[in-house]
């Protein structure tokens, strides 16, 4: 019977050992996880700063910007924000806010 004693410190060292090598497995997992999640918040934050500048560069250039226009704009940019989006956009979109939601007089198509 004095075998049980060690017997029973061994089969703990094992159990410690396994529960270790699994529980560094899953840390390593989540690591993993977390940098394609961010992968993809950034990618998404990037594609959302090219349309808000996009649509700046065109209704800008267009002179006006239509209801539908500004919402879909504030839209991504509260998405963008979210998603923690710098101020270069917010600037952006501060200017279209400015602009006209009517072409001038003589322009509508």
């Amino acid at each position: 019977m004095e075998w049980v004693g060690p017997l029973i410190s061994g089969a703990a060292v094992v159990l410690v050992a396994i529960i270790e090598a699994i529980a560094a497995r899953e840390r390593k997992r989540i690591k993993a996880d977390n940098q394609k999640s961010d992968a993809l918040m950034n990618g998404v934050q990037a594609l959302l700063r090219r349309e808000i500048i996009a649509e700046y560069n065109h209704y800008t250039e267009e002179g006006h910007i239509p209801i539908y226009g500004i919402e879909n704009v504030l839209d991504m940019y509260n998405a963008y924000k979210a998603l923690g989006g710098n101020g270069m956009a917010t600037k952006l979109v501060e200017a279209l806010k400015q602009l006209p939601t009517e072409p001038p007089e003589g322009e509508r198509t």
